[in-house]
């Protein structure tokens, strides 16, 4: 079912569910709240989302075919009866069964995230969004069928959690308060903050008891890091004079354990170039000489003044 953004905000969906929880990597609370209340432009997706959107009817025919069930579009929204903002878009319905299925698609590099098949171990966010769905009276289970870099579909049983379905229905509720009240939600990062006050005021104010103890704890956090920063580079140091010119550590059963290799960096050398070659350097003056350009239609003489440095790791 395709969601317009005055349907997505005119109520709190699955997707939404982790993001107010705090456990979404993409988006915060606080940016929720001013997509619903109009207040800044509501993501219009990107290359994953449509990858996931192409491949949900290719993920709900495999997993038919995994179980030998039948499954069904469910093109409707549902309401939770006692909080009408409380909406469900699922992605499919199992015929013959109280049970929907969400289907996910998860680049390669993901596969840690992923338990076993035929566990309920997903990622938090998606594990989250199942079970708001499962407070709706409708369904009494799920399976969650994921194609992880494009050719590994584990399919994935999930339960009711009554517990966590209580604490997603009260912050859910709370979310929604909020945000009708015309208020945002505490910021939970540093760039919430940032993009809330993005000005300042000649006004001082003074710290609190609650303050004055996280600017202690700060400051002690900062001392730690300084220290641990200076022991990781002191143990770097002793490993790389250890190794000397050599590419590449190993423990005695063949392990890598470091690298220190020479890899291109984005310099260039631009006088030894210019001394070297100076009717090529006049040629991708445009009007300054063109670093790209060169790169790009010559690249052997490019490499050849290519800055580079070890990295080690």
């Amino acid at each position: 079912m395709i969601q317009t953004p005055e349907l997505r905000n005119s109520g709190i969906g699955g997707s939404d569910a982790g993001i107010i929880l705090g456990i979404s990597k993409y988006k915060t609370p606080l940016r929720l709240a001013e997509e619903k209340l109009g207040l800044v432009e509501s993501f219009k997706g990107n290359r994953f989302t449509e990858a996931g959107n192409r491949l949900e009817d290719v993920i709900a025919r495999w997993y038919a075919d995994e179980t030998e069930s039948k499954v069904a579009k469910a093109n409707q929204t549902f309401r939770l009866k006692e909080h009408d903002f409380i909406m469900a878009h699922i992605d499919r319905r199992v015929l013959n069964e109280r049970k929907l299925l969400e289907c996910k698609s998860a680049d390669k590099w993901t596969i840690s995230s992923w338990g076993d098949p035929g566990s309920d171990e997903v990622p938090d966010t998606y594990f989250v969004q199942v079970q708001h769905y499962l407070m709706f009276p409708n369904w009494d289970s799920a399976d969650l069928a994921a194609l992880i870099g494009g050719n590994d579909l584990r399919i994935y049983g999930i339960d009711p959690d009554t517990e966590l379905q209580d604490m997603i229905l009260q912050a859910e509720i709370n979310f929604w308060e909020t945000i009708k009240r015309g208020d945002l939600p505490d910021p939970i990062n540093m760039e919430d903050a940032k993009s809330l006050w993005m000005s300042n005021t000649d006004d001082l104010v003074y710290a609190d008891d609650d303050v004055l103890e996280w600017h202690a704890e700060l400051k002690k956090a900062q001392v730690s890091e300084k220290e641990l920063a200076a022991k990781i580079e002191d143990l770097k140091t002793k490993i790389m004079v250890f190794m000397k010119d050599a590419s590449e550590l190993r423990d005695i059963n063949g392990k890598k354990l470091h690298s220190w290799k020479e890899q291109a960096t984005s310099g260039f050398r631009y006088k030894e170039f210019k001394d070297a070659h100076p009717a090529v350097f006049e040629e991708y003056m445009r009007p300054q000489f063109d670093k790209n350009l060169l790169k790009a239609k010559r690249p052997d003489i490019y490499k050849e003044f290519q800055t580079r440095t070890r990295v080690f790791r």
